[in-house]
C-alpha cells in the first residue's frame, strides 16, 4: 500500500488495470486528490461528475478537491450532485473568476470533515451571506482563506468558526 501511494499517478492508474484486487486497493488512492480544469472542453469535468454519482464509494474517497478557472461555466447540476456525495472532503480550493457564483451554489452543501477552505470572496466589499452561511455548516475548518479582502471577515470568521487557527 505505502508504494501504491506513493507511485505517479499514471502508474496508479495503471495498476488499477491490472486485476479486480489491484483496482480495489488503488481506485481510492487515486481519487484522494482531484484537480478539475475548466478549459475549452469542459466534457472531462461532466464524465468525472457522472462517474462520482454512477459510484458513490468513488465520491466517498475523494479528501482534496481543487477548482481551476471558469467554475461557472461547470454542469452545475452533476457537479453540485457529485460534490453532496463526497462526505469525506477535507480540502477544497476553488480559483474562479466569478466568486459570487460559485460561493452561492456552494452554500447548501455540508462537507463534515471540511479542515482547509481556500475560497474566493463573494463579494469584496461586504460579508456575504452565502459565505456566511456555507461557513455556519463547516464549524470544522482550521485554515481558511479568502481571495482579495472583505469588510467585517475578521469577526465573522471568529463566531462562525471556532476552530480556526
Amino acid at each position: 500500500m505505502e508504494i501504491i501511494q506513493n507511485a505517479p499517478k499514471s502508474d496508479q492508474a495503471t495498476l488499477c488495470r491490472v486485476s479486480k484486487l489491484f483496482h480495489a486497493l488503488v481506485w481510492p488512492i487515486l481519487n484522494r486528490t482531484v484537480t478539475l480544469r475548466v478549459d475549452y472542453r469542459d466534457d472531462h469535468i461532466e464524465a468525472f461528475c457522472h462517474a462520482m454519482v454512477r459510484s458513490p464509494e468513488r465520491a466517498d474517497s475523494v479528501r482534496s478537491l481543487t477548482f481551476e478557472n471558469g467554475f461557472e461555466d461547470c454542469p452545475t447540476d452533476s457537479v453540485i450532485e457529485s460534490l453532496q456525495l463526497m462526505r469525506r472532503l477535507e480540502y477544497l480550493f476553488i480559483n474562479d473568476y466569478s466568486p459570487f457564483r460559485v460561493v452561492s451554489r456552494f452554500a447548501n452543501l455540508t462537507f463534515p470533515n471540511l479542515l482547509s477552505c481556500i475560497l474566493p470572496p463573494a463579494n469584496p466589499d461586504c460579508w456575504n451571506p452565502h459565505l456566511v452561511q456555507f461557513f455556519s455548516r463547516h464549524s470544522t475548518i482550521t485554515h481558511l482563506r479568502l481571495w482579495g479582502s472583505t469588510e467585517g471577515a475578521d469577526t465573522a470568521e471568529g463566531s462562525l468558526l471556532p476552530n480556526l487557527r
